[in-house]
């Protein structure tokens, strides 16, 4: 038996751009899923669901 999700729902994440270092954090999250993507982890993460 296959499983799929009933639903999916999409996942944002967001940062003030009036906190100081906003722009730091984005990159870590950039930099971070960027690693992830390119490990495959991303993908059986989805393959997980």
């Amino acid at each position: 038996m296959t499983q799929v999700p009933l639903f999916l729902k999409p996942f944002y994440v967001i940062f003030s751009k009036q906190y100081a270092d906003a722009q730091h954090f984005i990159d870590l999250f950039n930099q971070g899923l960027a690693n992830i993507q390119a490990s495959g982890v991303y993908d059986e993460i989805l393959r997980d669901l």
